[in-house]
């Protein structure tokens, strides 16, 4: 079977469908379970620290927690800012429904932010990096070396780390 190396941003439903279509191809049990589910929703949230805080209180969670957890979080954290969140006691976070380790998460992110860390800079990054891979160039010395050993200069090292810190995947 011919293996497919290639990153794709998804950002329609048409992106979906070609998904879809590609591992209906290769797994009888994921077509079966599209033919009783459908496809996806599309989940694109805003960029920024917003979009970010959102899909870190998702992660794990059924669609519908989530969705219950976000709304109490967004009604905490007015307006949704790393400074509001900084403000605010990890009890008052924790009530809305985040686990310590969103808390942190989010709090690291938010100091990370309130220090100079510009997520639309990771933003270029990520489109970038998605754009080599697409065209199969390895970028640098440290292309090959597990996200663990990449040097901080890479987005993707610097989140995986910050998540690995602070006890998150």
């Amino acid at each position: 079977m011919k293996r497919i190396n290639e990153s794709r941003i998804i950002e329609t439903d048409a992106d979906i469908r070609v998904g879809v279509r590609i591992l209906r191809r290769k797994c009888t049990h994921r077509r079966r379970v599209h033919d009783q589910a459908g496809d996806p929703p599309l989940r694109r949230y805003a960029p920024g620290f917003e979009g970010l805080a959102r899909i870190i209180v998702g992660q794990q969670l059924s669609i519908a927690s989530a969705e219950a957890i976000w709304r109490r979080v967004s009604i905490t954290v007015t307006p949704m800012k790393p400074a509001s969140l900084s403000r605010l006691a990890d009890e008052d976070l924790r009530a809305a429904g985040l686990s310590r380790a969103k808390v942190r998460t989010l709090r690291a992110i938010a100091e990370a932010i309130d220090n100079g860390l510009n997520l639309g800079h990771l933003e270029q990054w990520r489109l970038w990096l998605c754009g080599c891979r697409r065209r199969g160039v390895r970028r640098g010395r440290d292309a090959g070396l597990p996200p663990w050993r990449r040097p901080l200069r890479c987005p993707q090292a610097v989140l995986q780390r910050l998540g690995r810190n602070w006890g998150v995947r």
